[in-house]
Parts: C-alpha cells; sequence; structure tokens
C-alpha cells in the first residue's frame, strides 16, 4: 500500500472512532426540537381535553348559577386562580355578607360568606357552594 492510502486509511479510522465515541458520550435525555414540540403539542392536547371534561361535568352546576343570577362567567371556575380573579365580583354580592345555616337536605346554589352545615348533608338534586367560610357541626366536626 503507498503511504497516502495509508494516511488516507489512518485519517478515515481517526475520524470513525471520534463520532462514535461523541455518539457514546451524548446524553440519552436530549430529544430533538422536533420532540420537545412534539411532546409540548401532546400535553397541551390532554390539558384541553382535561379542560372540556371539566367543563362538560360543570354543565349542571353552571346551568345553576347562570339561573341564579351570578355576575360572573360561571366557567371561570374552572380556572386555577378563580378565588383571587373573582374576589373584586365577589365583594360586590350581597350573598357574600351573609351568614347561613343549612338544614339536612340542600340543593341548588347555596352562596355566602359563611356556611354552617349539620355533620351529614343530604343533597336532593344537583348544588353548587360557593362560601368563603364552611363550618360542620356535629362529633366528627
Amino acid at each position: 500500500m503507498s503511504k497516502k492510502i495509508k494516511g488516507n486509511l489512518w485519517l478515515l479510522l481517526l475520524a470513525t472512532a471520534v463520532v462514535l465515541i461523541a455518539i457514546a458520550f451524548t446524553p440519552k435525555h436530549l430529544t430533538s426540537v422536533s420532540g420537545n414540540q412534539q411532546q409540548s403539542t401532546l400535553m397541551g392536547e390532554q390539558k384541553q381535553q382535561e379542560a372540556e371534561k371539566r367543563r362538560a361535568s360543570f354543565k349542571s352546576g353552571r346551568d345553576l348559577l347562570l339561573k341564579h343570577g351570578v355576575p360572573f362567567d360561571p366557567d371561570l371556575l374552572l380556572e386555577p386562580g378563580f378565588a383571587k380573579r373573582l374576589a373584586p365580583v365577589f365583594a360586590t354580592m350581597p350573598e357574600f355578607r351573609e351568614t347561613r345555616v343549612v338544614g339536612k337536605q340542600m340543593k341548588g346554589v347555596q352562596i355566602a360568606d359563611t356556611l354552617f352545615l349539620p355533620e351529614k348533608v343530604e343533597l336532593t338534586g344537583d348544588t353548587v357552594i360557593i362560601a368563603n367560610n364552611m363550618i360542620f357541626s356535629g362529633k366528627n366536626a
């Protein structure tokens, strides 16, 4: 073999060795940008599906609140941080200045600053409770 061919062969072997070492020491947890984008898209779709499920299961509560005439979009109650976001609206509602006592059966919309409940309550229909404080009476309260 000529010196030129031997030199090129050694250069090729050296380059191959460097590439193999680089591959061997590349962190396995790294994903490509497109992989991160796909994962982010998938997580976004899952969150959207969960939000749609929550909205669907809250439909009767939403309807009750709209019929009651609350001055806000009931779907806001499903969002993180709703209490802080709706605090100015709650402050204008007369119900949030009331202390109420509920009997052993309850249904519909219950809004109060403080709501006193018996130890055991039977819900006789769809029920939505929005209160700053809920106090249960009884031995196990």
